[in-house]
Parts: structure tokens; C-alpha cells; sequence
């Protein structure tokens, strides 16, 4: 299913912001392993250099902020 992602652009690199409900998350792995097959559909190939969960007021993860590069 299609997913929304947010892009902002930070001197050479990105920004991506990506709904938590789209991203595997059992393990390390398998989170970068599933940002990576999300963001990569809309900004090409990339490096993840870090990620963070976004969470609600409740400490539920909402969204991860990645910051990427080509």
C-alpha cells in the first residue's frame, strides 16, 4: 500500500518523515530494512545516516524521523 512521506531537505541531505504504521518494527534491522524500502520508491537510492521514533503524548511511536543521503 502506498505511503505518505514527508521530505525536507537539510544542507546536502534529507529529512524524511514516514508513518509508523508502514514500518516493521521487530527488530533494529528490521526498521532501517523498512524505511529504506519506503523512502527509497521516492528519493532513489539512499544512505540512512540515523533515525528516531516521533511519538504521541502517550509514548506510542507515530512516525520516524530519518535523516538520509544520495
Amino acid at each position: 500500500h502506498q505511503t505518505e512521506v514527508v521530505v525536507q531537505q537539510v544542507g546536502d541531505g534529507f529529512i524524511y518523515k514516514v508513518d509508523a504504521s508502514a514500518v516493521k518494527s521487530d527488530t533494529v534491522a528490521d526498521i532501517r530494512d523498512s524505511l529504506l524500502r519506503i523512502i527509497e520508491p521516492v528519493a532513489g537510492e539512499v544512505t540512512i545516516d540515523r533515525y528516531e521514533a516521533v511519538r504521541d503524548s502517550k509514548d506510542n511511536v507515530v512516525a520516524y524521523k530519518v535523516w538520509a543521503h544520495r
